[in-house]
């Protein structure tokens, strides 16, 4: 009979009880400062829930050692405060613990100086220190701080905590080890993606996320996406917000939790030919060229915002050339037939002749594009007219133009994955020249 799993548990009382050896490299981590052995509470009788907490905790200090920049702060931090107590031994007569901070001061002063970075006005180190000069300039008021205060443990400065990209990938890490697909697993990147993209900012350390922004964040997502949609984006960053706090990152209640979502009682409506035309006029010109291309290829807006230069191609066909827009899918929440090239309407032709990338993102585009939608009209029944109706436009328009549904699904990203190795070559030629045809017969309203 096999021997259960049971290493590193204990049972006190009727509880299972972690016991983890520290090992040489987490003397820094806060958990473990002053400890030879880490033991924590998994609060729970039942052995299989008791192995999941404990791989989660011990895969935590696993990555910790592995990649965790905190570790190479409070490894500093540690350093530098073992050099102060040194000094201050060797050294009774001064008798105050500062100086031998002075003096490291001044060493880090020096390696400027030496750099060609001067003092400021006030006689001190400037704001723009390089990354590895700042660390020990940090490290050095942080160990101060802690030197003064030995009865208080104080956390190192924001930048050196963890980010919500660090817990996603722990997430994802330990999700994995416990058998999520892949496909699931892709959420979790997307999802941190929306929100990032939504604060305009490429991360944001974990503990400084509060319930005002993921508020803000759902109402946004909710004028761009369905509601299905929003809730799957704020239920994966919980769960990663639930990983941070099992592994003792941060407290509180979880922000991302019991936000309000509409339910999708009811199905996207087209615009019309005026309410589009309307709509491209009270556009601020900064905006109008995103919306003209969705009018024209029915793109998704995070398709659109991230277009570059040379997503702009020319692709062969056995009568010529067809010029297209290589639109890309986000994340790997969608599938791969979201990837694909449309054929360029003649009414973006000037437009993109001399194309840059746009300097917005995809969240701070919606909120724009929904303040004049609303102001438009107005605050009745506006959900179920947004930019993603514009998607519905063009296949209503195509539609009613007799044009293929194979030919539709093409340009919407909405291809049957089963298509053949044959079909995919096919759409390079004659379906190319299909998708181009379908297009021009929609009218140039903007």
């Amino acid at each position: 009979m096999k021997k259960p799993d049971t290493k590193y548990l204990r049972i006190k009382g009727n509880t299972y009880q972690l016991q983890y050896p520290v090992k040489k490299g987490l003397e820094s981590h806060p958990l473990c400062w002053g400890k030879k052995l880490y033991i924590k509470s998994l609060e729970t009788d039942d052995l299989r829930t008791a192995k999941i907490r404990r791989d989660l905790i011990v895969r935590e200090f696993e990555l910790y050692l592995e990649d965790s920049k905190s570790a190479s702060f409070r490894a500093q931090v540690e350093q530098l405060r073992e050099i102060n107590r040194q000094f201050i031994q060797d050294n009774p007569d001064f008798g105050d613990d500062r100086y031998g901070y002075t003096l490291l001061y001044e060493e880090v002063e020096r390696d400027a100086k030496n750099r060609g970075i001067k003092l400021n006005d006030r006689g001190q180190l400037p704001d723009n220190l390089p990354d590895d000069l700042q660390l020990r300039l940090d490290a050095l008021q942080h160990a101060q701080r802690q030197e003064s205060k030995p009865e208080t443990t104080l956390l190192p400065p924001t930048k050196y905590q963890e980010s919500l990209r660090d817990i996603e990938k722990r997430t994802v890490k330990l999700k994995r080890q416990l058998g999520k697909r892949e496909k699931t697993l892709g959420k979790y990147s997307r999802s941190v993606d929306a929100f990032l993209d939504y604060l305009g900012v490429k991360d944001i350390p974990i503990a400084l996320i509060r319930r005002k922004q993921v508020v803000e964040f759902s109402n946004a997502m909710q004028v761009q996406y369905a509601g299905s949609t929003v809730h799957n984006f704020l239920s994966f960053l919980s769960e990663i917000w639930k990983t941070a706090r099992d592994l003792e990152l941060l407290e509180g209640d979880n922000p991302f939790q019991e936000q309000k979502v509409k339910e999708d009682k009811k199905s996207y409506l087209p615009w019309t030919e005026d309410q589009l035309k309307k709509l491209y006029e009270l556009l601020p010109e900064e905006d109008r060229l995103p919306f003209k291309i969705g009018v024209y290829t029915g793109a998704r807006i995070d398709e659109i915002i991230t277009l570059q230069p040379e997503d702009i191609q020319e692709v062969k066909t056995d009568d010529g050339k067809v010029t297209c827009l290589h639109l890309k899918a986000r994340g790997n929440g969608k599938t791969k037939n979201a990837t694909r090239l449309v054929p360029v309407h003649r009414a973006l032709v000037d437009d993109l002749k001399e194309f840059e990338p746009f300097e917005v993102t995809s969240g701070n585009y919606s909120k724009r594009f929904g303040r004049v939608k609303r102001k438009y009209l107005g605050e009745d029944d506006t959900r179920r007219l947004c930019f993603h109706s514009i998607r519905h436009t063009l296949a209503t328009a195509l539609h009613r133009a007799g044009i293929d549904e194979l030919v539709i699904s093409y340009i919407t990203g909405h291809a049957n994955q089963g298509r053949t190795e044959a079909a995919r070559t096919y759409i390079h030629g004659p379906m190319m020249r299909q998708m181009q045809e379908a297009l021009e017969k929609l009218p140039v309203i903007v």
